[in-house]
């Protein structure tokens, strides 16, 4: 992707650059092609919060979600978004976006809708387990996150969710 796209003010800045107006994500997804970029890479929602779970920030709002979709498939570019939480992954399934990254903090209604769709899930499970023991974060914390991961995993294998590897 380049470079990742974010609505500025929110998760992102650290991986990519940021859009305040429709016009202005147009304009980066230009920028994208004219790098060589062969795909939009889009930050929906924040991360996770390893102090007090859930997650860092709410994701973008549905009708904006589709719409950074709908434009970035009107320029011939698929689309892999970062995004987490139920309400983020159902929107961006229902844009028709072609993968999700993470996914954490899903639900068996969200894997069921990946599962019908043609979107590509590519969970990160490593990452919270590679917190664990370090001492920065609770474990208390930390291990309900891990288990609901590999839980989600697992229904999702046996839903026939499409996943890829990733990091």
């Amino acid at each position: 992707p380049i470079f990742a796209i974010h609505k500025k003010g929110h998760y992102g800045a650290i991986v990519g650059r940021g859009y305040e107006t429709m016009q202005e994500y147009r304009e980066l997804i230009g920028d994208l092609r004219q790098q060589g970029g062969h795909f939009v890479k889009i930050m929906i929602s924040g991360i996770m919060d390893f102090t007090h779970g859930g997650l860092t920030e709410p994701s973008l709002a549905d009708s904006e979600i589709r719409e950074l979709i709908h434009i970035a498939h009107e320029e011939g570019m698929a689309v892999m978004s970062h995004t987490n939480g139920v309400y983020g992954v159902q929107a961006a399934v229902k844009a028709g976006v072609e993968s999700v990254e993470h996914g954490n903090y899903m639900d068996e209604e969200t894997l069921e809708q990946l599962a019908l769709s043609d979107t590509v899930w590519v969970p990160t499970l490593v990452t919270v387990r590679n917190l664990s023991g370090c001492g920065r974060y609770e474990e208390a914390v930390l291990w309900p996150i891990i288990e609901q991961a590999e839980r989600n995993l697992k229904l999702a294998y046996r839903k026939k969710v499409k996943m890829a590897l990733g990091s």
